[in-house]
């Protein structure tokens, strides 16, 4: 995601097993002191269901050409913003939060990781650096809106309370990663005034401060208690961080001046279905497998590189593996009448001979559809068929976000995404 002010993660079945900047259905969040929104990480609040006869998918026999034909993977554009060639990261954490040392360590490794430099040397993103912490001596209030943080943030910075990046480094290179308790509930609004609530649409987002003369960035991540799958409570945030700072390193300003971030598309399946700005971390986040170095954990995230070389798309790959995975043609957004059925062709390919694999079925959204496949097994070269069928009562304006899944067990899954509107 791509939940972002900007939502990092979006709560969803994916990463509720949690995750989702925003979404997986990704989605972004939060404001600046503007009212503008930002993004995030988090997921879409799909419900995973599983619609599928017991029959395999047919073409062949899971040999022939690797990969096999198959619809191409979407490339993040540089739409010209900023970002955050070598951030300088200030963590922020308040009154008696015993996990303020664990989070100020998570920052020194990740600015120097090897996982940074595999997510985000094709983004011009290279090591950072720490420039501080900032131990708040308050307890925050039980509520906050995204626009009090920023407003909070700046307060701060002003008055040399939370500090700021050494010369020849400027407020310009600033990244504030703020940590939140659990008695600290949180309100951000998206684009297009949309309000989202921390630990029930999001579990972090990062965002733009712009008030009192400072601009910079900042990601927030919630003690929202959500725990990954094979993670412990730990680790879990230290993905949710990584989300964010990932997105907001290659995005520093999503809203005013985005960079790496998908161009709004109604018409693209991938856009529509994450909803708001969608960036590398988002694209990612309904992934169950993490990366791991040094104690710590990361989420892996997008790479156009990999996309284009036809390979896994998400990063690193660890160890490496083959990768599998279902497209789905049409691969746009699908405009059906009341009472139709759209029939998706699932073409399944590897980059090496693999097991077969199951099929499943995430969906959300407004439109409530009923689907079948023709076969639960692919490999590749084998095709099957989705059967969507649309009620006859479907009211104008309602659409399904579908998320397909190929996988062997939930930590070795890959997912396309499907979007059906009723004109």
């Amino acid at each position: 995601m791509n939940l972002q002010t900007k939502l990092v993660l979006l709560i969803t079945a994916a990463t509720m097993s949690v995750t989702a900047c925003g979404s997986s259905t990704p989605a972004t969040g939060g404001t600046t002191a503007q009212g503008t929104s930002g993004t995030g990480a988090g997921g879409d609040g799909t419900s995973s269901t599983s619609d599928a006869s017991s029959a395999s998918g047919t073409g062949g026999s899971g040999g022939g050409t690797f990969a096999a034909a198959h619809e191409p993977f979407p490339q993040v554009p540089n739409r010209g913003g900023a970002i955050l060639p070598h951030a300088q990261v200030v963590t922020v954490t308040f009154a008696n939060d015993a996990r303020a040392p664990t989070f100020e360590s998570f920052a020194k490794w990740i600015v120097g990781s090897k996982w940074l430099t595999t997510v985000g040397a094709e983004y011009g993103i290279g090591a950072g650096a720490v420039a501080g912490v900032a131990h708040r001596p308050e307890t925050p209030p039980a509520k906050l809106t995204s626009d009090d943080i920023e407003t909070y943030l700046a307060n701060g910075v002003a008055d040399k309370s939370i500090p700021s990046p050494a010369a020849p480094a400027t407020l310009a290179d600033a990244l504030y990663l703020v940590y939140y308790p659990a008695t600290t509930a949180i309100t951000t609004t998206f684009v297009n005034g949309i309000i989202k609530h921390s630990c029930t649409d999001f579990v972090a987002y990062h965002g733009e401060v712009h008030h009192a003369g400072l601009d910079f960035s900042y990601a927030v991540v919630p003690d929202c208690a959500a725990v990954l799958p094979s993670l412990s409570a730990l680790e879990s945030f230290e993905v949710f961080a990584s989300h964010e700072f990932i997105e907001a390193v290659t995005d520093a300003l999503p809203i005013t001046k985005p960079a790496w971030q998908l161009v709004p598309d109604p018409e693209s399946a991938w856009f529509t279905s994450f909803q708001f700005e969608v960036e590398t971390g988002d694209l990612c986040e309904y992934q169950n497998s993490y990366a791991h170095e040094a104690g710590f954990a990361a989420q892996r995230s997008w790479s156009n590189l990999a996309a284009a070389a036809g390979g896994d798309p998400c990063l690193p790959v660890e160890p490496p593996v083959p990768y599998f995975n279902t497209t789905a043609t049409p691969d746009a957004v699908v405009h059906a009448k009341p009472g139709t059925t759209v029939d998706y062709t699932l073409k399944g390919w590897s980059t090496a001979p693999v097991s077969s694999w199951s099929l499943g079925l995430s969906k959300s959204g407004t439109l409530s559809v009923t689907t079948k496949f023709s076969g639960t097994k692919l490999n590749n070269g084998q095709t099957a068929t989705l059967h969507v069928t649309i009620p006859a009562d479907a009211v104008a304006g309602t659409s399904a976000t579908l998320v397909l899944s190929s996988q062997h067990t939930n930590a070795d899954a890959n997912f396309w995404f499907m979007n059906i509107a009723v004109p």
